[in-house]
């Protein structure tokens, strides 16, 4: 007897698309069936799980690396607990920024998970205002999009009408037979969120070579905040940091004004009320992807001038594990 395959639906997309703001809406509106939900964030704080309703149950939390290549051995090790833990209609996972769908997929296909899980989706989750340049800049989001079953242009309201055009006509130069939806933080209803897609990646599809993600001396690191700023002066540090700092994510208790959650990436600075609770070890300090240029910068002594202290922690993709 052949055991039933679990399908995977995997929502994919660059730094600050809004993938997590997508998955919430999804699951505030209602999910079909018994689902499990898998994380994967380079962060050490698990910050992403604070933002999915639920709380942590059936929530598979993969932290300090990438599920394609880093975290390869506990991703496969991760989804057979998750699924020995009950019978699931639907996997939903949250790819980190820089995952690689063409390894992912390699490592789906492990022995170990190619009877139990099967890649049924991608969605593929770009920002209006800013595809177009990443598309030039990035060969990780044109991979995304490239093997998507579905686009969504995410942030609409922040983008004008011909932005909004030159991410369709950039989406249709990588992947012109895939479906495309526009809207504004995500909200994409289960339905659209499900309408049929140009199965990119099925199968049988023969894979090319290693995917081709930021480059292997990117850096995760750490922001500590030691000062109690306001929501003025929370804005005016992140627009302060060094370029070479390429997504800066994290919650703050702010002066008069309770948590807020704050994201920066390319230049986008958010910053929100945090209506869920936070535990405090995970206040007050910013997780971030870096280029090795940040070293320029603390070696300038920014850390002095912008009263704060990075704490760089490790290079998220290993070369070695990608050859594999």
């Amino acid at each position: 007897m052949v055991s039933k395959r679990t399908p995977l639906i995997l929502v994919s997309g660059f730094l600050g698309s809004g993938k997590t703001t997508l998955l919430n809406y999804l699951l505030r509106n209602g999910l079909p069936g018994h689902i499990g939900i898998i994380l994967n964030d380079f962060g050490r704080a698990d910050l992403d799980t604070l933002l999915v309703p639920g709380g942590a149950a059936n929530v598979l939390q993969l932290s300090e690396g990438c599920a394609c290549c880093t975290l390869a051995t506990g991703f496969a090790g991760g989804i057979g607990k998750l699924l020995d833990s009950g019978e699931f209609d639907c996997l939903y996972m949250e790819a980190s920024g820089t995952t690689s769908i063409v390894n992912l997929r390699r490592t789906l296909e492990w022995p170990t998970l190619a009877g139990r899980v099967k890649l049924e989706r991608i969605v593929a989750v770009v920002e209006a205002s800013r595809f177009p340049a990443y598309h030039r800049q990035l060969a990780i989001v044109n991979e995304q999009v490239q093997y998507a079953d579905l686009v969504i242009i995410n942030r609409c309201d922040l983008a004008s009408p011909d932005q909004i055009q030159a991410t369709r006509e950039t989406i249709a130069e990588i992947n012109s037979a895939v479906p495309v939806l526009a809207t504004v933080e995500g909200r994409v209803g289960y339905e659209e969120f499900m309408e049929p897609g140009s199965a990119a990646l099925d199968s049988g599809t023969s894979l090319p070579g290693p995917g081709i993600a930021l480059p292997d001396d990117t850096l995760s690191c750490r922001i500590h905040l030691f000062t109690h700023m306001n929501r003025t002066e929370l804005d005016t540090l992140l627009r302060a940091l060094p370029d070479s700092l390429l997504r800066v994510k994290g919650f703050v208790k702010a002066a008069g004004e309770g948590i807020l959650r704050l994201e920066r990436v390319a230049g986008h600075i958010t910053i929100e009320p945090c209506r869920r609770a936070v535990p405090a070890d995970k206040l007050n300090m910013l997780e971030a992807l870096a280029t090795p240029a940040l070293g320029e910068a603390l070696d300038r002594g920014i850390e002095d001038r912008l009263g704060i202290r990075i704490q760089i922690d490790h290079a998220p993709h290993d070369p070695a594990s990608l050859r594999e």
